[in-house]
Parts: structure tokens; sequence; C-alpha cells
């Protein structure tokens, strides 16, 4: 996927209008560097990869989790809902507003990749990779 800034406008655009109002239903991971996000109204899925030299987030409409060898993820977001999905107005990061205050960041900034989970204050309070 092309992390230009512009093409992350125009995904984010999408994503917004199509998963903000859902309800997070869990967060896993069953690839190295790739992370989940379900949801309870539908059987699409958001995926966010933090490779190093392949960063992407994109949609997909059906997705099976693993049945074996797939971890939970920032826990305490399961039930909560999407408010919005914004971007940064200057750099390559995904916000995801949720109902209680708190933000999902991701990212997408090459080899220093991540996805942090902010607490109302604005404080790292998990993180997917180190």
């Amino acid at each position: 996927m092309i992390v230009n800034y512009y093409t992350l406008f125009h995904v984010v655009s999408e994503l917004n209008r199509e998963f903000s109002g859902l309800t997070v239903n869990e967060i896993y991971t069953q690839h190295r560097s790739e992370l989940v996000v379900s949801f309870t109204e539908t059987d699409a899925v958001i995926i966010v990869g933090c490779e190093p030299s392949n960063n992407v987030l994109y949609a997909r409409r059906t997705f099976a989790r693993a049945r074996r060898n797939s971890a939970n993820l920032f826990v305490d977001v399961n039930g909560r809902t999407i408010g919005k999905i914004t971007i940064h107005p200057t750099d390559r990061q995904i916000q995801f507003w949720l109902n209680d205050g708190r933000e999902l960041i991701v990212q997408l900034f090459g080899s220093k990749a991540n996805i942090c989970l902010l607490d109302s204050r604005g404080s790292i309070s998990e993180t997917f990779l180190k």
C-alpha cells in the first residue's frame, strides 16, 4: 500500500464512513506485525500492518480468525464504540476516537510503525509493538 499522506487521507475518509458508530468486538493479531479490528455489527474488519518495509491500512469485507496462534490485544477497547476515524493534519497518523474519550493511534512511520492506545489524558497506556 502506498502510505502517501493524501492516499491515506482518502482511505481514512472511507474507513470513517464505513466504521464510525460501530462497536469493537475484538482486536487481535495472528500474523507478525499485523493487527485486526473486528466489529459486532458487521463481518468487515480493519487490518493494520506495521511491517517495516510494508505499512498497510485497509478493510476487508470478511475475515476469519485463526483457531490457533492468535492473541488478543487492547482488551479494554472491546465493547467500545468508534466515534470517528481521522488522520492527523500533517502526518501519517490515524486516530480512532473511542466513545469513552480514549484514542487508538495508528502510526505508519515505516520502520517505526506502531499502534498505541491513549487514555483520556493523552498518555500512552498500551502499545502493539515496542
